[in-house]
């Protein structure tokens, strides 16, 4: 496996070409850490990773946790896509508690029915570019 470290014009561009897996995981975390200490803007290709692993997974968390500090993606491969989907597949939708179907519910325990859009689904939009 070789990533790729090259300075573009828009700042500094991470090229991770092959797997994110446990076997790789450290070194992708140290070169995405370190990148982000030296350069204010990391572009970040993920469009040649072939295989990813839940480690390659709790990665792309990392990367989606900085989006708001300068990491930009500027291209994801299927598998990627395949993964960040099931990374954020796991929410559970709000259900009654138990004994209050069809109860009156006490008051001050009633959830909105109106949900705000969250903070995972925005930066969910700016982590994978349409393509």
């Amino acid at each position: 496996m070789t990533n790729t470290l090259a300075v573009s014009e828009a700042g500094f561009r991470l090229v991770f070409d092959a797997k994110m897996t446990f076997a790789f995981a450290e070194k992708i975390e140290d070169m995405i850490l370190d990148a982000l200490r030296r350069y204010k803007k990391v572009e970040v290709d993920l469009s040649k990773v072939c295989e990813i692993d839940l480690c390659g997974s709790h990665l792309l968390g990392l990367l989606e946790s900085f989006i708001d500090k300068g990491i930009v993606i500027i291209a994801t491969s299927p598998i990627v896509k395949l993964a960040y989907e099931r990374l954020h597949a796991h929410r559970c939708p709000e259900k009654p508690a138990c004994g209050t179907r069809g109860k009156k519910v006490a008051t001050g325990t009633q959830r909105s029915r109106h949900h705000a859009p969250t903070i995972a689904s925005q930066r969910r939009a700016k982590l994978l570019p349409s393509i």
